[in-house]
């Protein structure tokens, strides 16, 4: 999951006009059902060791994720590459949830349908915050 930032790492702000993609894999072994998200930046960022800072979670019928910016860890290992992380909404039980992701002040929604084992993303946005596939 995006790992808990520790006091001593560097909170970087996003780089203007970053987008983020993510790809979306399902969790279905026995008891569990759910989805995991795995985002990474376009742009690349100091520190080899860097990882994507967000807030993440399930309230009811709704997921949100809010991407913070990127950060440094103190013992951070020289090179620039782009910042990940994934994000796990389990359990998902079957109907509509609503899917809410902000990025650089700016607020994306979207759906996930769980019918059974199948999932479909309602997700029309091509920019921003990119989701693939869309079913599952």
């Amino acid at each position: 999951s995006f790992p808990t930032r520790r006091s001593s790492d560097l909170l970087l702000p996003f780089s203007s006009g970053e987008k983020i993609a993510i790809t979306v894999s399902k969790l279905d072994s026995g008891a569990f059902s759910g989805l995991i998200f795995y985002a990474h930046t376009q742009n690349s960022y100091s520190c080899f060791t860097n990882y994507l800072s967000a807030d993440y979670g399930q309230v009811g019928d709704s997921c949100k994720i809010n991407f913070t910016g990127v950060s440094i860890p103190a013992n951070c290992t020289s090179g620039n590459v782009p910042a990940d992380g994934f994000a796990y909404f389990i359990p998902l039980t079957d109907g509509t949830h609503s899917l809410t992701i902000k990025l650089n002040n700016n607020t994306y929604t979207g759906s996930v349908i769980k019918a059974g084992s199948t999932y479909t993303i309602n997700w029309s946005y091509t920019s921003g915050v990119t989701i693939s596939p869309s079913t599952l």
